[in-house]
């Protein structure tokens, strides 16, 4: 016991290195990195209704990066800023066409619950949809580990697809 003592000091030292230490970087660095987007038909009000869910700090640093602006979700001053450069970002990483035809996506507005950011987006005038074709790289400019699973439910029929870095691009068919 008193050779535990004796070495106290050195063994204190030597936890400092082998234990994990803290980050004192905005990104924190995390296993998987996932967003998920949903789109739902809601035939009674004739649109698609989008939310996309990522991991907050993510799409921090992501949009610090490509707007060269310092933002924080946490910070209610910050709303309008972070709405505008949601409504500018979001669009540029996600494309939606319904039965070949574009859409142009309406922001809506987003909310943070723990680590993950929802954005919700509309496509309205969608009476019926037939196929449903997306184009998605959001995070892809954060990082190349970056999934991005994909969920569409028409006429209560749910489809999904994953897609992994480098591709963008996925269609449903109802």
């Amino acid at each position: 016991m008193d050779l535990l003592f004796n070495k106290w000091p050195a063994v204190l030292l030597l936890s400092l290195f082998l234990l994990p230490q803290p980050s004192f970087s905005k990104v924190h660095v995390h296993p998987f990195y996932v967003g998920v987007v949903e789109i739902n038909h809601n035939k009674t009000g004739a649109a698609l209704e989008i939310s996309c869910k990522l991991f907050a700090e993510d799409v921090e640093t992501a949009l610090e990066q490509d707007y060269k602006t310092v933002i924080d979700f946490s910070q209610p001053q910050q709303s309008k800023k972070i709405d505008a450069l949601l409504a500018d970002y979001v669009p540029k990483h996600l494309a939606v066409q319904a039965d070949k035809k574009a859409q142009a996506l309406r922001y809506v507005g987003f909310e943070r619950e723990a680590e993950s950011l929802y954005c919700y987006f509309e496509v309205k005038g969608i009476v019926s949809v037939k196929t449903i074709e997306l184009s998605n790289s959001l995070l892809y400019d954060f990082t190349d580990k970056q999934i991005n699973i994909m969920h569409v439910m028409v006429g209560g029929v749910r489809k999904s697809f994953k897609l992994d870095y480098p591709k963008t691009e996925a269609a449903f068919s109802f």
